[in-house]
């Protein structure tokens, strides 16, 4: 019984092991009932399973190692070949196109390989075994648990550090819509986004109207941004490298190092692309975060498909609130509030009309829900997005603008998207594509009055530059703009 008891519960740890890491590094955003119900529904089906497996073998042992077994490869597969494909990107180009379909495939390939390897093995080597998978599954808990409490003391340390020290600079929103491209491309797409683009001048907005991102794809896009250069041949190709220099970017330094406050707010990504994130504190919103990193994402996400919709609004308008609210909660000086929306990118969760998307036709089971080739159709559910989410940003953008009053130094808004809609594929043939529609972005900033004649001329890749220049008086040179693929300046095939 004592065996028993042992065995089940590193094996049920093992499946509430993604779970409780979740909750731990996030213990502000989840509520201690979206643990308990998330662990009970991973122990029940650690149960079951262990009640369908006696139907092929008595031997309660080799039953715990193969639950064991199965929750690792569940847990850790899609990290794992994330991080191969990123080592050799070449090599296994082809997995990004058919990655979901491949990866469960390989993974119940790998399962059952690993079930029949068990049950030829001897009964003292699985005693063995399961002493190793229950001794790691007790350190991977204790190591997490040191990690968080060295992070909460830097942490803390960070914070007093800058509340010490403080002088009047203005408040910074910088905006980041994803996928939101430029009008030169939404006007090919027979969209008109000029009365949008005209509200943000009324506000006092500078709009540049034929801007271009540096990258196709977020985390080169967003990379290079912070860290206000181009990327190295080496750091363009790698993912891990990419995340390293987001998370420890040189932008967020320099303003902490000017004694400002660094506020990130990307309810809406399905990963923590920055540290140290908020994350939108719903059941469901901790459901899918735990999926995340699972080969079963995307089926999940089709079998809840209107929960996934609904939450990813959520997550957008939770942004927005709170950004709304930051300048009571952190003042109207020293702070930066940095938000990135997953929006108008995928998932398209508005209609024509502004309601939800009500299409819940389940996907199919080796499927992404969205579709890498745009469509006549998914030309539509793009503009729907950018149609919906201006009007909020609108809103967004007056209500901030009306909290500052004539005695409050005023704000400095930078609103941009990362890339073009097209990004998703480089399909030279496709009769849409052109250097606007792959790097396209919006591109708009809200800024002192004596800057705005300096501004005129300013390239996206000089943002940080120009404002760091004019802000804090450095002297940092401007980069020529341009367009980058594969280490190589992209130049579009005719």
């Amino acid at each position: 019984m004592k065996k028993f008891n042992i065995n089940f519960i590193c094996s049920c740890s093992w499946a509430c092991l993604v779970p409780c890491y979740l909750f731990m590094t996030n213990d502000s955003a989840f509520a201690f009932k979206h643990l308990f119900v998330l662990c009970c529904i991973f122990i029940l089906l650690n149960y079951t399973f262990a009640l369908c497996l006696r139907w092929f073998e008595k031997n309660a042992d080799r039953h715990y190692l193969m639950l064991s077994t199965v929750w690792i490869i569940f847990w850790f597969s899609l990290p794992c070949a994330r991080y191969i494909n990123n080592c050799i990107p070449i090599l296994l180009s082809w997995f990004e196109k058919y990655k979901w379909g491949l990866l469960l495939l390989f993974s119940l390939f790998f399962l059952l390989t690993c079930i029949l390897l068990l049950k030829k093995i001897q009964d003292k080597t699985i005693n063995s075994i399961l002493r190793f998978f229950n001794m790691t599954v007790v350190i991977v808990y204790v190591l997490i648990a040191i990690a968080l409490i060295r992070t909460d003391r830097s942490n803390n340390e960070t914070i007093i550090e800058i509340k010490n020290q403080k002088n009047c600079l203005p408040n910074i929103y910088h905006i980041l819509l994803d996928e939101y491209t430029n009008e030169n491309t939404l006007k090919k797409i027979e969209y008109d986004n000029s009365n949008f683009l005209k509200t943000l001048e009324k506000f006092g907005f500078l709009v540049f109207r034929s801007s271009c991102s540096n990258y196709f794809n977020t985390e080169n896009s967003v990379a290079s941004m912070l860290n206000m250069r181009y990327l190295m041949d080496n750091e363009e190709m790698c993912t891990h490298t990419l995340n390293v220099l987001i998370k420890k970017n040189k932008v967020f330094k320099i303003f902490l190092e000017y004694n400002y406050a660094v506020k990130v707010y990307a309810h809406s990504l399905p990963e923590d692309l920055y540290g140290n994130t908020t994350i939108n504190p719903t059941l469901w919103s901790f459901i899918f975060t735990c999926f995340s990193g699972t080969p079963i994402k995307h089926q999940i996400e089709n079998l809840f498909f209107k929960r996934f919709l609904e939450c990813h609004i959520s997550n957008i308008e939770m942004t927005l609130n709170t950004l709304i609210k930051a300048k009571d909660a952190c003042g109207s000086t020293n702070n930066i509030f940095y938000a990135h929306i997953l929006s108008p990118h995928a998932p398209r969760c508005w209609d024509s009309t502004g309601n939800l998307e009500n299409d819940f036709t389940f996907k199919g089971f080796l499927n992404p829900i969205f579709a890498l080739h745009f469509t006549e159709k998914d030309l539509h559910q793009y503009t729907n997005q950018v149609k919906e989410i201006s009007k909020r940003i609108s809103t967004f953008i007056q209500t901030i603008l009306s909290q500052y009053n004539e005695n409050d130094l005023k704000p400095i808004i930078i609103l941009h998207g990362d890339h073009g809609f097209m990004n998703t594929c480089i399909d030279l043939d496709h009769p849409l594509v052109d250097a606007d529609s792959v790097f396209g972005n919006l591109f708009a900033i809200y800024i002192p009055q004596e800057w705005q004649e300096d501004a005129k001329d300013l390239q996206f890749i000089n943002l940080y530059r120009f404002i760091f220049n004019h802000l804090f008086r450095t002297n940092y040179p401007y980069l020529e703009q341009r367009q980058m693929y594969k280490g190589q300046p992209y130049v579009l095939a005719q």
